[in-house]
């Protein structure tokens, strides 16, 4: 009957871990665009995160396995990636890669060292300190503001604190587990560790699609599903739904919103997401976010341009036309139009 119990306890991290690998594929298969980066650093840290609680499955269903040191690292490495994460959304969605990143997984060969010279309650501790540490240095970096996270705007930078929140309490969970085993070395004598599975791997993939705003992977895979039984869309039926969005995107009320969204916008003209998605890739060679903002920066312009606006204050246009900030507005407009607003509202009013 001990032994049932065990399977049954180590079937918990093994469903978490698809759970956690099918995340990582959604994230990784999300394409290019601002969440380029954040979605390949998350999708890496989903995917670390799904191995582990393979590796933990396998402990349970074989007790006596000293696979401790493996989980160990696996976790060690993937706390970096979230750091990155972080990193990438603080740039609107740009990363480059510099010399010192590579000090963030140097933790990783303190595995082997610790475990070959026989302190496995060194892996606890270096894995609390880790955990901890990079819990605190994000609610330290979310201090500065939602202004410096141009890509988790709005109701996404909440979701955003509140991961940040939970992260460290992560690690307490991993202490506790680690106090309530002391001098027992069996993991399937944990009361707490089923709970702290559940828990970890639920909130958190609440938490990551709120704060990248994106839909729960389940409906990634239904409509994966669905798009196999649908016909194959011509391209002058592409071509009219391209002049179409163009229309009505350029509307006010639809680039004027703040909150407008893909999902939202397609429903507005009566479309169904993904068609208008592909429409918008294929015909307009770029996102719907890109060519939100292009609509939003040709809008800009016309206000900047205008002799009667001149006194108008540059934040208020950037409001005007649908920008959640100054600093995303200002990226934006310089990125289409090589100069600053300012600097385009000056040259303007000199002609």
């Amino acid at each position: 009957m001990a032994g049932d119990g065990l399977t049954v306890l180590a079937n918990l991290p093994f469903a978490a871990g698809v759970g956690s690998a099918l995340v990582a594929l959604h994230l990784l298969s999300a394409g290019a665009g601002p969440r380029g980066w954040p979605n390949r650093f998350l999708g890496g840290f989903f995917l670390l995160f799904a191995c582990q609680l393979f590796v933990l499955s396998y402990q349970l269903d074989s007790p006596g396995a000293h696979a401790g040191p493996v989980r160990v690292a696996l976790i060690l490495a993937a706390n970096p990636l979230v750091f990155l994460f972080f990193r990438s959304l603080r740039s609107g969605g740009a990363y480059a890669w510099r010399p010192i990143d590579t000090a963030h997984f140097l933790p990783v060969l303190l595995v082997p060292a610790l475990s070959g010279a026989g302190y496995g309650g060194g892996l606890d501790v270096a894995l609390f300190a880790s955990m901890a540490g990079y819990g605190a240095a994000y609610l330290l970096a979310l201090r500065s503001g939602p202004e410096q996270f141009p890509v988790a705007a709005g109701r996404a930078f909440r979701w955003l604190q509140v991961f940040a929140v939970f992260y460290p309490f992560s690690a307490f969970l991993d202490a506790a587990i680690a106090l309530e085993l002391l001098g027992d070395a069996d993991l399937g004598n944990s009361q707490l560790l089923p709970v702290a599975v559940l828990l970890v791997f639920g909130v958190s993939l609440v938490l990551v699609f709120g704060a990248m705003g994106r839909r729960p992977p389940f409906d990634w895979l239904r409509e994966l599903a669905a798009a196999k039984s649908r016909p194959v869309v011509s391209d002058r039926v592409l071509d009219e739904l391209a002049a179409r969005i163009r229309s009505a995107i350029a509307r006010e009320r639809v680039y004027g919103d703040e909150e407008i969204s893909l999902t939202r916008f397609a429903r507005q003209i009566g479309e169904p997401p993904r068609l208008v998605s592909q429409a918008i890739n294929r015909r307009l060679g770029m996102s719907f976010s890109d060519l939100l903002n292009t609509v939003r920066v040709d809008a800009a312009r016309r206000l900047l341009a205008d002799p009667e606006r001149r006194d108008r204050p540059v934040i208020d246009i950037a409001y005007a036309v649908g920008f959640r900030s100054k600093s995303n507005f200002h990226r934006a407009f310089k990125q289409r139009t090589g100069m600053t607003p300012n600097a385009f509202r000056a040259g303007s009013h000199t002609q």
